[in-house]
């Protein structure tokens, strides 16, 4: 396990639900036959409008008084214990996401900003035992019975019930449970001012590697070169997101020179960007040797010594990395950081886009930070415990806040630029 790696702690927790749930008082006044048919429907999430949308049900009249939530050694060591029970939960929620995705252009749920197969969880710990079901990202969430009220109140007579502007999210769907939270996926690009504070700090003068700031010519946002790596005809390449640097040449925004002074360079230009809707990156050819030091690899991360391999089998199967540590050096975050794969398949929202399949990575520990604005390109790498060897299989252009990245496939960014299987060293295929 590379150095850093977030000790791992056996701990199971018990939490009572009556902690989170708002408990129902008793009626004082007997109800009427409406208000007896309201309370028997099932306990649901709701949305508003555009600006906002509920989360997920007050009460569950049919949850257990005890929840038990597992930490991720647990986790890890049921899903490797039940691969069956898994596997089977899991089909069942593509199903279920598939509907639900049909559901979404028919009901009136208000903005939603992307859907996603998660474990189920509370607290960001996965209950036990674990299932899957579908995380539903909304921009803001509030409790349904204040909805409901609030929709009583707009139409006592509830004489536009079939043109409601609000609807209710189900908290399960076709038997699988769905968990609504607050989300506001964003690129991670920083937008410069002219603060000195704003710059990324200066380099080693002469060198360029992974994890570097870099920025369109001339302009003062940037975002990350997330690796360096050599194609088998020779040509060092490096890759970032075309919403960093659409075209043109590349530039390294701070670097040190000769005599301590902090200045510019040109670093390469643009190959090919595009973004799609699996995928945001930009293919960058960087300068020759004889200009800039180029070094193969990310800092701080296949620096240490450890061998590192890229990811290029177009029909690897991802629900096998789910779950698993990942590691990444974007240039504003400054150091190697820790997260787990929380998602591999959904849909993410970002700048009115969609994005599908993403990887949804949050930090270990939860409290961490683990991306920031100006962290866009960064490669994201998973850890190969078998073979010790860290193994490139992402690239991070999007965040939801500090403590959550999304990123894109390898396979879907090495497509969207032209990039092939045949094009990577044989020595660095895994």
């Amino acid at each position: 396990m590379p150095s850093g790696q977030p000790p791992i702690t056996a701990r199971l927790e018990t939490v009572r639900l009556d902690r989170f749930v708002a408990k129902k008082k008793s009626p004082k006044k007997k109800s009427s036959t409406k208000s007896k048919r309201a309370s028997a429907l099932p306990k649901v999430a709701a949305a508003q409008s555009d600006s906002m949308i509920v989360t997920e049900s007050d009460s569950d009249a049919l949850a257990p008084k005890f929840i038990v939530l597992g930490n991720d050694l647990q986790v890890k060591q049921y899903l490797k214990d039940h691969p069956k029970e898994i596997q089977a939960s899991r089909r069942k929620a593509m199903r279920a996401l598939k509907s639900f995705r049909k559901e979404l252009e028919t009901k009136k749920f208000g903005k939603i900003n992307g859907v996603s197969i998660e474990l189920y969880h509370k607290r960001g710990y996965v209950v036990m035992p674990p299932q899957y079901g579908l995380t539903v990202r909304v921009q803001t969430k509030t409790p349904h019975a204040p909805m409901r009220a609030a929709m009583s109140v707009a139409d006592p007579f509830q004489k536009r019930r079939g043109k409601a502007l609000i609807e209710l999210i189900p908290a399960m769907h076709e038997g699988v449970r769905i968990k609504v939270v607050e989300s506001n996926p964003r690129y991670a690009m920083r937008e410069a001012k002219l603060a000195s504070s704003d710059i990324p700090p200066p380099v080693e003068q002469g060198t360029l590697t992974g994890g570097h700031a870099i920025s369109p010519d001339g302009s003062l946002s940037w975002g990350t070169l997330g690796i360096v790596f050599e194609q088998n005809d020779g040509t060092v390449c490096g890759i970032s997101c075309k919403h960093v640097i659409d075209s043109g040449h590349v530039d390294q925004p701070a670097f040190q020179l000769a005599g301590g002074n902090v200045g510019r360079r040109k670093v390469g230009s643009v190959k090919k960007s595009a973004i799609t809707n699996r995928a945001d990156v930009a293919l960058i050819h960087l300068l020759g040797p004889a200009t800039v030091a180029a070094v193969q690899g990310v800092q701080k991360l296949t620096d240490q010594g450890i061998d590192w391999k890229i990811l290029v089998n177009p029909r690897f199967d991802w629900s096998d990395i789910d779950q698993q540590w990942v590691q990444l050096f974007g240039a504003r975050t400054k150091q190697a950081v820790h997260g787990k794969i929380t998602s591999v398949s959904g849909s993410v929202d970002v700048d009115n886009r969609t994005f599908y399949d993403p990887l949804m990575v949050q930090a270990t520990p939860r409290s961490a930070a683990i991306v920031d604005e100006g962290d866009s390109g960064s490669a994201l790498f998973f850890w190969d415990s078998d073979h010790h060897q860290l193994v490139w299989i992402g690239v991070v252009f999007a965040m939801t806040d500090v403590h959550e990245l999304v990123a894109c496939r390898l396979t879907s960014a090495f497509k969207a630029v032209g990039i092939t299987k045949d094009m990577i060293p044989v020595s660095k295929h895994w």
